[in-house]
């Protein structure tokens, strides 16, 4: 051992140094490959590293074998794009070290021409590289073209109900599109009021308000009849979930004579949108007539994940009147058009609606396998206010089953996510809950009071009171008792019996 060239040995303090001088030290042609690789990704095509340094894809793939034979990186069984040779960096640090030598001058180039390479060999999949394609537009300085890639992406993923990654989209495209200076366009109006659905799916109301009111003032302005039926609808939907009732019809009632104007896919949503707030506050017969209205035009235009959310309505309208078998008949109906739309957040609210009815028909191990299945769904689609409504469910089927224990544990999870997200109509909906429960355990003065404070409130659903009315019948106790029992809830108030709920004190 040449002890004596121990002090002149430079050894790399980190893995990136270490990484570095093993990238300089590769013949120019294969490191100048890797940078290229390197601004499309950590995965990367042939093809597209022969576009960036304007050479023939033939001249580009003995330089990428010979890298791989140094187990830089890899070559990929199959490719994402028909006729490229598709590879992937050996670790991500190697990906991250190897942009780094790129020029920071002509870093924006790159990216542009990585964004229209993806553009222009994406074909069918381009649905799956949005973001990516909008990530190199960022990065290449072209702000409004990944604004608009960004927001394409987020109205898709609002179709299949994949509300984080909507709003996620969305917000990025508005913000891109206020640094270029555009504010008050189409554009911006339709990122508003997607923006606006999104955030009432996962239940951020505030966020859902503000953005739907901006963009009903944007609709407004330009004329856009049809993106104001839309916000109109959507702040309908939020003073849904706010429990603002009156609000929400005032807001279904001007959209409608706009969904009946512009025809198609508008009048099925608004027709859709006057029902459920009919629904939702008792009036059935209405209700009925503009869910069947919402059904024909959701047929009309081939849209079957209008059709479903309109059969899904006319199912809760029937399971209210208890019409059991023609509303298990409905949903099971909605249940195969969402499957068949890829309809994944309307998919979940037929699950629990079909748990309802196996509840209501005294089937309760289905009841809670499809408020289960229900719950998860929502859970992935990050749908909160859907997943109070599934654990609901589910406590009610453990108790119906025997399990006191694990009815109260799902109905303090949700209640507590109902308090989070501020929905009085969910917040009511766990109290009712607890009461139940008091009830099946022998305490029916208990619950009785918690009856009558839900009862008494006005943001309270009329599903939620056709089943507290049928509990109290349950309880078979005299008239005056009751009465007493309900007028007593009724004097409580809201907030503090939800803190005392939660510290176990009911």
């Amino acid at each position: 051992m040449r002890t004596d060239k121990l002090a002149t040995l430079k050894v790399p303090p980190t893995l990136t140094a270490l990484l570095q001088a093993r990238l300089d030290g590769l013949p120019r042609p294969e490191r100048e490959a890797l940078q290229r690789a390197s601004v499309v990704g950590r995965l990367f095509w042939d093809d597209a590293v022969a576009d960036l340094l304007e050479i023939e894809r033939e001249a580009v793939g003995p330089v990428l074998e010979s890298v791989r034979g140094r187990e830089l990186i890899f070559r990929r069984e199959h490719s994402a794009f028909a006729g490229a040779g598709e590879y992937i960096f050996k670790h991500a640090l190697l990906r991250d070290v190897a942009y780094e030598t790129v020029l920071l001058k002509r870093r924006a180039a790159y990216h542009s021409r990585a964004a229209r390479w993806l553009e222009s060999h994406a074909g069918e999949r381009r649905e799956e590289y949005l973001t990516v394609i909008a990530e190199h537009y960022i990065q290449a300085g072209e702000g409004l073209r990944a604004a608009g890639l960004l927001q394409q992406s987020g109205l898709e993923a609002i179709q299949v109900g994949a509300w984080p990654v909507a709003r996620a989209a969305l917000e990025r495209a508005l913000a891109l599109r206020e640094a270029a200076g555009e504010t008050d366009s189409p554009a911006v109006t339709a990122a508003l009021v997607g923006l606006g659905r999104a955030c009432t799916n996962l239940g951020d109301s505030a966020a859902a308000g503000a953005a739907l009111e901006r963009g009903l003032a944007g609709a407004r302005a330009a004329g856009d009849r049809a993106a104001e039926a839309e916000a109109l609808a959507g702040l309908a939907f939020n003073a849904l979930q706010r429990g603002d009732y009156d609000r929400a019809w005032a807001l279904a009632e001007a959209a409608l004579p706009l969904g009946r104007a512009l025809g198609g896919r508008l009048l099925a949503m608004t027709q859709s949108r006057a029902a459920n707030v009919l629904w939702i506050t008792g009036d059935l017969d209405a209700a009925e007539r503009h869910a069947a209205a919402a059904l024909a035009a959701g047929r009309a235009t081939g849209d079957l994940g209008l059709e479903a959310g309109a059969l899904n309505a006319l199912g809760g309208i029937a399971s209210d009147r208890r019409e059991l078998e023609r509303a298990r008949e409905f949903h099971t109906l909605s249940l195969e058009l969402a499957r068949r739309a890829n309809r994944l957040s309307s998919e979940a609210i037929v699950l629990g609606n079909l748990g309802d009815i196996a509840y209501q028909l005294g089937d309760y191990a289905a009841a809670r396998a499809y408020g289960q299945s229900a719950r998860e769904r929502f859970q992935e689609l990050g749908q909160l206010p859907g997943m109070v409504i599934a654990l609901g469910n589910v406590a009610q089927a453990d108790l119906k089953l025997g399990d006191a224990g694990a009815a109260r544990r799902s109905a303090r999870e949700a209640l507590l996510l109902a308090r989070s997200l501020g929905s009085l109509p969910d917040i009511l909906w766990a109290v009712y809950l607890f009461g139940q429960i008091l009830a099946e355990t022998g305490q029916e003065a208990r619950a009785l009071a918690l009856y009558g404070l839900a009862r008494a409130h006005p943001a309270l659903e009329n599903q939620t009171r056709l089943e507290i009315d049928e509990e109290i019948v349950r309880l078979k106790l005299p008239d005056d008792e009751v009465a007493a029992g309900l007028a007593a809830g009724a004097g409580l108030e809201l907030e503090a019996v939800v803190e005392e709920i939660l510290a176990g004190k009911w």
